[in-house]
């Protein structure tokens, strides 16, 4: 999921210079306590600052669900560098959503119980009606690359019921579930809009970026990628030299 959103800031940003850090040992996040997603997400920020990042965005709904405002009130004055910034991708989605009524969020589980889409919208005065759905079958499926089977899934046991709402719009909430937008777009009913994050996130970083003059500056600009992941995938691997001519290193 988060390699999906690093290409789609790839195009949007071709001169910026990125590090990800994706953790392919311990997904999926999703069914984790929100104590063992903040200790997980701390090592891959750990690691980020560590290769000199001045910015990390958290490419995961459940971390930024679970853990995000934690990590910049206490984890980020830790690093003794007032410079560093972390963001997350749900409140760039919600500011969007704003116009519907009703919206239906397809998310893991640790995103559903932790209901910060809820919280979101509240900042910004909407009070229409949000229908969650748990989708906890997809991420490993997505990870392996079984895209048609993960399909079948979303297909027959969790549009339905979240169809059946009556609902305007449909959040992917969560990265991984990018990789599908096309093919869920075409089984989806065509009066609900489906909104996938890599199409607004770079948008919205751009926003950010023009506000925040400082950051923007300290962002290197060679164009490079570098790729590290916590485990070896044959679908990481793979996804890495389609998109970005790379295999992820794999870090011990």
């Amino acid at each position: 999921g988060g390699l999906a959103m690093l290409r789609a800031l790839r195009e949007a940003f071709p001169t910026y210079e990125y590090v990800f850090y994706g953790d392919t040992l311990r997904v999926p996040y999703g069914e984790k306590t929100d104590k063992e997603i903040q200790r997980l997400t701390q090592m891959g920020l750990n690691f980020l600052f560590a290769n000199e990042c001045e910015l990390v965005i958290l490419a995961c709904n459940t971390a930024s669900a679970t853990v995000l405002r934690e990590l910049q009130e206490t984890y980020l004055p830790r690093q003794n560098n007032a410079h560093l910034r972390i963001l997350g991708v749900i409140v760039p989605t919600v500011e969007i959503l704003t116009k519907y009524k009703h919206v239906g969020i397809l998310a893991t589980t640790a995103t559903v119980n932790a209901r910060s889409f809820d919280k979101s919208f509240a900042r910004y005065g909407w009070h229409g009606t949000i229908t969650y759905q748990s989708a906890p079958k997809l991420v490993p499926l997505i990870e392996q690359g079984l895209y048609d089977e993960a399909l079948e899934i979303v297909k027959n046991e969790y549009l339905p019921t979240i169809v059946n709402e009556n609902i305007e719009a449909l959040i992917l909430g969560c990265t991984h579930y990018m990789l599908l937008k096309d093919k869920i777009r075409d089984i989806l009913p065509q009066h609900i809009t489906l909104v996938s994050q890599d199409e607004i996130i770079p948008k919205k970083l751009k926003v950010y970026l023009d506000k925040h003059v400082d950051t923007k500056k300290r962002i290197s600009k060679n164009g490079n990628v570098a790729l590290f992941v916590t485990k070896a995938t044959g679908q990481m691997n793979r996804l890495g030299e389609e998109w970005f001519g790379i295999q992820p290193e794999v870090l011990k």
